[in-house]
């Protein structure tokens, strides 16, 4: 009897002991843990400056090694990173960046301007195309003048203003101690683009090999110098997989911890609970250009296609979750979206009173016509070898019949069609994405009169002096609300126009274990800038007293 009372009291005791200390405590972030991530393609080029040109491994792993000047917060908003603050001078023509101090490499030197002059130096020299810089870098470093004012403050100069210039400052700094003693002519075969020093979250341990020399695992570990306090978890790896269908099965069996999936069916094999979906700043669309095509020159023709587009049909069928609806050249939650400017939605039956108030009538076949030479008639053009591309096509396809529209489908391959199909803006119609950002999200590439040749964006061709003037003011004014009325005047003539069809807005899922916590991305400009806070991520816990 009196062992079974002990036991009662030991048990009761217990039990209030852990209430108590439950009710009196919190769980907080702890240190510790691994993360590991799977991934395809071999990393390559772990440099900032090359990664641009290479794959997603290279990006992805880029953006945990290296820091740069400014990057984007959780809802894909430019901040500061290694800058204390800054000033913009003379109406946007200067930029006085003032850096953190007391900032360290990850081999333990000091950061400072010298390693900023070096890397944007690098970012507008021409001779580093040969090496794989590639041209959209240099494009945005053309014309700017750098100059160090002190050893924490750096000066960017231009003839004329650059408002969007803080976006550029998004590069990654490589460290001129390291890289000042490379020959350009050695820049993309450095042992440090394997084996990279930089200032990010995470520092390079090792690269675990096969018997083949394949890449099967690529160690980091947390920076305990890290500027903004070393992170979280300890060690962070990538898991390479050469077949994909091996992923998801390497998940579920706690092989991995995480991984990007922007595919349906894959998606719908794991958990809600373990899905963070994260939407992207670029959207596809159908680009018409008038200049090829007789019948996508009248305007009514192009509010048609716009009318009898169902694009619900085409997200439930092939995307699913991972995509949402598009009808205007800015994305709800960018500047200056405002949804009096979207394209009407779906309505086939006003599609049809459209083309026929205008002399579109239905003849043989079920193809509309105005005369013998002017037939609904017209090839949308798409890469070769998208499985997606080719199911976005053949819904519209049959969409438009509807209609009475005559759309032939042309596969043409990678390179064919850069270089013989869009650079020569040699197509009638082009389904195409483009890619944006949350933050002042850029007009000037896709609907600027003088960026319809390349290389330019602007695939449909539309010239148009209101939009030039508004764009104009993007590109010069510092006052955001007037800014904010230059994107409602070019999501206005858009709408007017309707020289695209806008289509969707894909999107990803991050899907990770139950015990990843802090993540809380919900918007990001690209995949990668899932890391955004990636120093907060934890998978382990502690309980501290409650305030």
């Amino acid at each position: 009897m009196i062992v079974l009372l002990i036991i009662a009291f030991v048990g009761v005791s217990f039990w209030w002991g852990n209430t108590l200390y439950m009710k009196f405590t919190v769980p907080v972030p702890d240190r510790g843990g691994q993360y590991i991530e799977a991934i395809t393609k071999q990393p390559r080029f772990i440099n900032p400056l090359l990664s641009p040109g290479s794959s997603l491994t290279d990006k992805t792993i880029t953006k945990l090694v290296f820091a740069s000047l400014f990057s984007y917060n959780k809802d894909g908003v430019l901040k500061k990173d290694l800058v204390d603050n800054y000033q913009i001078a003379d109406g946007g023509k200067k930029y006085i960046i003032h850096l953190k101090k007391n900032v360290f490499w990850h081999d333990g030197e000091k950061f400072n301007a010298d390693d900023v002059v070096y890397t944007s130096n690098i970012a507008k020299n021409p001779d580093y195309g040969a090496v794989g810089v590639i041209s959209d870098i240099r494009l945005a470093w053309k014309g700017v003048n750098i100059r160090k004012e002190d050893d924490y403050t750096v000066v960017f100069s231009f003839e004329k203003p650059r408002v969007d210039f803080l976006h550029v400052l998004t590069l990654g700094i490589l460290p001129e101690h390291i890289w000042e003693k490379i020959p350009i002519e050695q820049f993309n075969t450095s042992e440090y683009n394997v084996k990279p020093i930089g200032l990010g979250p995470y520092e390079f341990v090792d690269v675990s090999l096969d018997s083949e020399n394949i890449v099967k695992e690529y160690i980091l570990r947390a920076f305990d110098k890290y500027y903004k306090g070393e992170p979280y978890i300890t060690k962070f790896s990538f898991k390479f997989f050469a077949d994909r269908d091996k992923i998801l099965p390497a998940y579920k069996s706690g092989q991995i911890s995480g991984v990007v999936l922007d595919v349906k069916n894959e998606l719908d094999k794991v958990p809600e609970a373990n899905k963070s979906f994260i939407q992207l700043p670029s959207f596809y669309a159908v680009f018409m250009n008038k200049n090829k095509s007789v019948p996508l020159a009248f305007k009514e023709v192009r509010q048609a296609l716009v009318l009898a587009t169902n694009r619900n049909e085409i997200i439930d069928t092939i995307f699913g979750e991972l995509a949402e609806p598009v009808t205007s050249t800015l994305l709800p939650g960018m500047n200056g979206y405002d949804s009096k400017f979207t394209q009407s939605e779906f309505d086939i039956q006003k599609a049809k009173e459209i083309l026929e108030k205008n002399g579109w009538k239905v003849g043989a076949g079920d193809i509309r016509r105005k005369s013998d030479e002017e037939i609904l008639s017209f090839t949308l053009t798409i890469r070769e070898g998208q499985k997606q591309l080719k199911q976005i096509a053949e819904i519209l396809q049959k969409q438009w019949h509807e209609i009475g529209v005559d759309m032939k489908i042309k596969e043409v391959k990678k390179e064919d069609l850069i270089a013989n199909i869009i650079k020569p803006r040699n197509y009638e119609a082009l389904l195409y994405s483009e890619p944006l950002r949350w933050d002042s999200p850029h007009m000037k590439a896709l609907w600027a009169s003088d960026s319809r040749e390349d290389p330019g964006r602007n695939f449909s061709q539309i010239n148009d002096k209101k939009i030039d003037e508004a764009i104009k003011v993007l590109e010069t004014e510092l006052d955001e609300n007037k800014k904010i009325e230059s994107y409602k005047m070019i999501q206005g003539r858009i709408k007017e126009e309707s020289p695209a069809v806008f289509l969707f807005a894909p999107g990803f899922c991050f899907v990770h274990s139950d015990v990843l916590k802090g993540n809380e991305v919900e918007k990001a400009n690209v995949s990668y800038d899932r890391f955004s806070d990636v120093n907060k991520w934890y998978v382990s816990e502690k309980r501290v007293r409650r305030k």
